[in-house]
């Protein structure tokens, strides 16, 4: 037998023990990361609602109830 695959090699007989630890790990990692975001997709923390202003929706609130009215309104909405 020469150097080859099954042979004797200057480094002993390859590096099979590297894709035994690191072909697990991989998977594991992979199976973490679709784990992680179907838990995100499910909790809906992974989709957040854009900023609104609160303060337009308050004077519309305010002008409703009859606290403000319409040229006030108008004054501060505009």
């Amino acid at each position: 037998m020469g150097r080859g695959m099954m042979g004797w090699s200057p480094i002993g007989y390859g590096f099979g023990w590297i894709p035994m630890l690191v072909s697990p790990l991989m998977s594991l990692v992979f199976i973490g990361l679709i784990v992680l975001g179907a838990y995100y997709l499910v909790s809906g923390r992974g989709i957040t609602e854009p900023s609104r202003d609160r303060s337009i929706e308050f004077l519309r609130e305010r002008f409703v109830k009859g606290e403000i009215n319409e040229e006030q309104f108008s004054e501060y909405y505009c």
